[in-house]
């Protein structure tokens, strides 16, 4: 199947000097062997330059931000969770190229069908969950255009912003959606407490799935468990912030607030001098679906 160039390029709105770059972007790995030309190493750097993308226009547009809020603005900005859907909107994936890719399209136009059925235009987390390879070819193609540029990033910049980047999602996006792994760490740190999330992997029957722990000062607080890592951290801290919120988002609260920890007990709590401040701690109790608990 020949890529509408023409099509694509008035969706993106560049015309390419060299289309052989936007055919490399919208090649699917699946079309030749190792080695042939798909749109793997443009996503390579399309990742970094959609990033420095985001960075910049929020460092000169935004010059009242702290560190953290840009931080949070790019990760929103460029996460797979954006790039997906502007895929999807864009309908860029009409013009991939690829053999074996049915199946892949068909997950493309449910995973549409769906972000135009979300309550909100543009979710910041959550919602649908979209095939990887929308947000690869977004990236594709923007390093495409950046090479096409000569690698010029000035040049390519207000190119992004109006079509691949389009919209930028805001502090106030975010402030609706908080993303729960920003914002644990954030409360953590404003607690003056030490906060690290460890993932590792198990074997339940034919799947693989991955088990999220949320670590307080060095102590276990709540896991969580998903096929996917990232969805399993997302759980995890989302689970870490519905116990916490109530105890450290209070005005009487110092910054030296209690919380529950898995499997601390008494003589622990000698050791930490917090015997007379005890509270009965509470445990996740995992059990297979359908199973009672007695």
């Amino acid at each position: 199947m020949a890529i509408d160039i023409k099509s694509v390029e008035k969706i993106i709105g560049y015309e390419f000097k060299n289309t052989k770059y936007l055919e490399e972007a919208l090649t699917h790995p699946s079309m030749g062997t190792t080695g042939s030309p798909s749109y793997q190493r443009l996503e390579f750097l399309g990742d970094a330059v959609i990033g420095l993308a985001v960075s910049k226009h929020f460092f000169l547009a935004k010059s009242h931000l702290s560190p953290g809020q840009l931080t949070s603005l790019r990760s929103a900005n460029v996460s797979n969770h954006k790039l997906a859907r502007v895929a999807a909107r864009l309908g860029l994936y009409h013009h991939v190229q690829g053999t074996n890719i049915r199946n892949s399209l068909k997950q493309a136009d449910k995973f549409e069908k769906e972000v135009r059925e979300e309550e909100e235009e543009w979710l910041v987390y959550g919602g649908a969950k979209g095939p990887k390879f929308l947000a690869d070819i977004v990236e594709s193609i923007a390093a495409a255009i950046y090479v096409d540029l000569d690698f010029n990033m000035q040049k390519l910049c207000p190119i992004l912003e109006k079509s691949l980047l389009k919209p930028m999602l805001t502090l106030k996006d975010l402030g609706k959606h908080p993303q729960p792994i920003i914002e644990l760490y954030e409360l953590c740190q404003k607690q003056g407490k030490q906060i690290e999330i460890e993932c590792e992997s198990e074997r339940d029957g034919y799947k693989n799935h991955c088990i999220a722990s949320v670590y307080i000062d060095e102590k276990l607080f709540v896991s969580e468990s998903s096929e996917l890592k990232k969805n399993a951290r997302f759980n995890a801290a989302s689970a870490a912030l519905s116990k916490l919120r109530p105890k450290w988002e209070t005005p009487a609260n110092d910054g030296d607030g209690d919380y529950e920890t898995e499997g601390e007990d008494e003589e622990e709590l000698h050791d930490h001098g917090l015997h007379d401040q005890k509270k009965k701690w509470t445990k996740t109790i995992y059990g297979k679906r359908g199973e009672g608990l007695d």
